[in-house]
């Protein structure tokens, strides 16, 4: 059974890039998927962007994160059919250090991370890229478009 990890940053753009990549694996085929939000600390991030938004309907910024992580690994799930199990993963901690941490313990033979095209790309990239260099797995990066507010 193939095990996949997947993480992204929470973007629109990049989640849309993530979809046209596991859409072209075979949904037939079982597999093992471990689906990956990095949610603590604050940060400059497509999911923190969100959240703070959010954070103005419910007033609390705990709550506020955990909806919108829990939402971003659920997006993720719904991309695979139920021959699939998956897991959800909501990380705290460096996102670097976390990815490479969950790598070490998942053990998948490939990671897909998707990325914004949009404000934040840089700072995002710049994880992205440490984690290309030091991962142990091949890594696919889900380069997403941006699209204008």
């Amino acid at each position: 059974m193939t095990h996949l990890l997947i993480a992204y940053d929470g973007s629109d753009d990049g989640f849309e890039a993530l979809s046209l990549l596991v859409g072209q694996f075979d949904r037939a085929l079982p597999r093992r998927v471990t689906v990956a939000v990095i949610a603590w600390p604050v940060r400059e991030s497509p999911i923190w962007e969100k959240a703070l938004e959010h954070r103005l309907e419910v007033d609390d910024l705990h709550r506020s994160m955990a909806e919108v992580a829990a939402d971003a690994t659920h997006r993720l799930r719904v991309l695979f059919s139920e021959h699939a199990r998956v897991i959800e993963v909501v990380a705290e901690g460096d996102p670097l250090e976390r990815l490479l941490e969950l790598t070490a313990e998942e053990r998948p033979e490939l990671a897909l991370v998707g990325i914004t095209g949009g404000p934040y790309r840089h700072a995002v990239l710049a994880v992205v890229s440490d984690f290309l260099a030091r991962s142990p797995v091949p890594v696919v990066v889900a380069n997403g478009r941006h699209a204008p507010k």
